[in-house]
């Protein structure tokens, strides 16, 4: 393209406005353009293009999908003849990015004036800016690396954005925040997804903290972090911290992010399962598992069986019930979630002798079949200690949720619900004209009554609550759920596995 020197004359130039900034704040973006604007209409200029990168650093390299790469790409075709930017800084700051506004040929102008990019005397003074600015980037880089290397060597968290339930500081804990944060550390490692987890947030609309919302990349960013169990790590090397106050226990810090490193995690890939016994309960004909398809039904043969899902799924939550209301005990025990990491870390160890065997496949002069008979060794060993560290998974899973249950159903009473039914049954008796004997209005006879009706009364409703996924594990570590042919329930069979 032919350059157009900008002349203070000159009129019914087509114009670029390129505004910029590294942190994602609209009035910053606002203002420049408006700056940049007000230029233009004072000379007379047309607009054909407003380019804005929002949060997008010129420290780096602004390729595709930037609105800098976008804008080099139409220049030509737009017929562009002016860029416009409020300042040098905004338009670029490392020698890399001149070159090629170099060669559009355009000509330049900041708000603080002119740039001749085709005068050899123009240019070195951009280069020199651009060298300048990219100079004291780098030495700023390493005055932070050097403060970071001194805030580890100490134990305290090197400055970034604020991390979700902390303070800036990053070592004091905001509880409303830390609550949730506990909540999704438990809830994972007793069998809960990722997914179910983030959808879980954004259904109560949890408040995200300065961050973008609830998708899964972030749940799975909080969950590997080493900072929430009192950590924190430094060029790869992680060390306790006397300054972070832990949200959860190292121990669960730690399971979690065994649990998320180990290859053969069950991930739940496709679609999300929407019904609780979708691929658990199984085809009395067959022994295949049953499918939701309107009715569960049998995906290998469907004239095999068909069961009603409201019925079916009513049978499972009352099995659990009667379960669970014959294990109060187990519920005070804790899960044993130390030996999931014993069985985590030799799976990881089976699997890196597995890698390491094939890598050795490829050597020179390697012993191929001595190999081979390594690897299906090891995979056999591995695959046993899958099916352990699942059984285990949904034993401790189970194991939670009964504690929540047995929770619930023990929770204390309060006393203006106790005086509130005090009061409804003296107005009862008073209304009927029986004899009340006050001694029968103890605390213990209302929490009597009021644990039955949290056991009965409430318990689709609690049921209800617990999220799907958790209700799966539940019932896949305590229930073999068997339909057969037939019209009637009987034919569904429930046996215990605990």
């Amino acid at each position: 393209m032919p350059k157009k020197t900008v002349k203070a004359s000159q009129s019914a130039l087509r114009a670029a406005i390129y505004a910029r900034q590294s942190k994602e704040l609209s009035e910053g973006i606002e203002r420049q353009v408006n700056l940049c604007k007000k230029l233009c209409r004072s000379k007379g200029w047309e607009i054909v293009k407003v380019y804005e990168d929002n949060d997008v650093s010129a420290y780096k390299n602004r390729g595709h999908g930037t609105a800098w790469a976008e804008m080099l790409d139409e220049i030509e075709e737009l017929e562009i003849d002016v860029v416009i930017a409020t300042n040098m800084d905004r338009l670029l700051r490392r020698v890399p990015d001149l070159a090629p506004l170099v060669a559009t040929g355009v000509s330049v102008l900041t708000v603080d004036g002119e740039l001749d990019l085709d005068s050899a005397e123009g240019e070195f003074m951009a280069t020199m800016g651009a060298g300048l600015a990219q100079f004291e980037t780098k030495r700023k880089a390493e005055r932070q690396i050097r403060a970071n290397d001194a805030k580890s060597a100490k134990g305290l968290p090197v400055p970034s954005r604020r991390r979700y339930g902390y303070e800036t500081d990053g070592c004091t804990p905001i509880e409303e925040e830390a609550k949730e944060v506990r909540r999704l550390f438990k809830d994972f490692a007793n069998g809960a997804s990722i997914r179910s987890l983030a959808k879980d947030m954004q259904d109560r609309n949890v408040n995200p903290g300065g961050g973008k919302g609830w998708p899964i990349s972030r749940i799975r960013g909080i969950l590997s972090s080493v900072f929430y169990g009192g950590e924190i790590i430094h060029r790869g090397v992680v060390s306790d911290s006397e300054y972070v106050v832990p949200i959860v226990s190292k121990e669960l810090a730690r399971d979690v992010r065994a649990i998320l490193s180990d290859p053969a995690r069950r991930t739940s890939p496709g679609g999300l399962t929407r019904h609780s016994l979708t691929g658990l309960a199984l085809c009395g004909v067959c022994g295949e598992t049953l499918h939701h398809m309107t009715d569960y039904k049998c995906r290998k043969a469907l004239n095999h069986v068909q069961i009603r899902t409201k019925k079916l799924e009513e049978l499972a939550m009352w099995e659990v019930h009667k379960w669970a209301s014959e294990n109060e005990k187990t519920a005070v025990e804790d899960a044993d979630s130390l030996q999931v990491r014993k069985l985590l870390l030799q799976s990881k160890e089976i699997h890196d002798r597995i890698i390491l065997s094939q890598d050795m496949a490829t050597w020179p002069g390697a012993d191929i079949p001595s190999l081979k008979a390594k690897i299906a060794k090891d995979g056999k060993e591995r695959e046993a200690l899958e099916v352990k560290i699942e059984k285990l998974r949904s034993k401790n899973a189970s194991h939670s949720i009964l504690k929540k249950i047995h929770q619930a159903w023990n929770a204390p009473i309060d006393a203006k619900s106790f005086a509130k039914w005090q009061q409804a049954m003296r107005d009862s008796a008073k209304a009927l004209g029986w004899a009340l004997d006050e001694n029968d209005l103890t605390p213990e006879r209302f929490e009597k009554k009021l644990r039955i009706e949290r056991q009965i009364a409430e318990w689709p409703t609690f049921w209800n609550a617990i999220p799907l996924d958790q209700q799966r594990e539940i019932i896949r570590s305590v229930l073999r759920i068997t339909v057969n042919k037939g019209s009637n329930l009987d034919r569904v069979k429930i046996d215990r596995l605990r």
